[in-house]
C-alpha cells in the first residue's frame, strides 16, 4: 500500500524500482520484525538524495491540499544527528510511533525520553513519509528530533498551516513544546544496501 501511494503520489520510477528490487529480501526479513501495538509496522523512506523536501512536501496532502516548505525554512540547512552514510538510497524503518507519547514535551526532553528507551528519533524527510503515509497531522504534529535546523538551537517542524495545508518549518529545540505535538520515532533503520 506504501507503495502505491508513492507512485500516486509522483515518486519516481527510478525509487520505486529500488523498493520494488528489493521486496523479496525484505519480505524475507519482514518475518522477524516485531512492531509494538497501535504502531506502524514498517515504513518506506525516500532519502533526500533521491528527492528533496521541497519536492517530498508536495507529495504529502490533507485533502486536497498539497504541503509546501516554509518561506523561512531552508532544507539545505537540516543535518542528522546520526551517521548518514548507509542511507543515501531508499530504506525502511520499523516499528514506528507517532510521537504521542512525547506530546507536551520540547524536543530536547523528547529526544532524552526517546534515546533512554534505545529508540530513534526521525528526521524530517522520515516525518514526511510518516505524514504521507497515515493520518497523523489531523491528530497532532510533528517535531523531527532526529535532525536539527541551522543550528542545535532548532529542529523541523511539521504541521498544517492555517488553511489546512501541511507545511514543513521549524521549532525551538528546548522550549518548543504544546500538548499535540510529538517526536515520532522508530525502533530500527534498517538499509537493504
Amino acid at each position: 500500500k506504501q507503495w502505491l501511494k508513492l507512485k500516486r503520489r509522483g515518486c519516481p520510477k527510478q525509487t520505486l524500482e529500488i523498493f520494488k528490487n528489493q521486496k523479496r529480501d525484505f519480505i524475507s526479513i519482514a518475518g522477524e520484525i516485531s512492531s509494538t501495538k497501535g504502531n506502524l509496522r514498517l515504513l518506506l523512506i525516500v532519502p533526500r538524495t533521491h528527492l528533496t523536501a521541497y519536492t517530498q512536501m508536495p507529495m504529502l496532502k490533507n485533502g486536497n491540499q498539497r504541503g509546501y516548505v516554509s518561506s523561512i525554512f531552508y532544507p539545505t540547512d537540516v543535518f542528522e544527528t546520526f551517521g548518514t552514510e548507509n542511507f543515501e538510497e531508499p530504506y525502511y524503518l520499523l516499528d514506528v510511533k507517532d510521537g504521542s507519547a512525547t506530546f507536551g514535551k520540547s524536543p530536547k526532553e523528547a529526544e532524552r525520553e526517546i534515546k533512554k528507551q534505545g529508540q530513534f528519533c526521525l528526521t524530517e524527510i522520515e516525518s514526511i513519509h510518516l505524514a504521507l503515509q497515515t493520518e497523523v497531522l489531523k491528530r497532532h504534529y510533528l517535531s523531527a528530533t532526529g535532525c536539527r535546523y541551522g543550528d542545535d538551537s532548532r529542529v523541523p517542524f511539521l504541521a498544517l498551516d492555517d488553511k489546512g495545508r501541511p507545511i514543513l518549518d521549524w521549532c525551538r529545540y528546548r522550549s518548543g513544546r504544546h500538548p499535540k505535538w510529538g517526536s515520532p520515532f522508530c525502533a530500527k533503520r534498517l538499509s537493504l544496501f
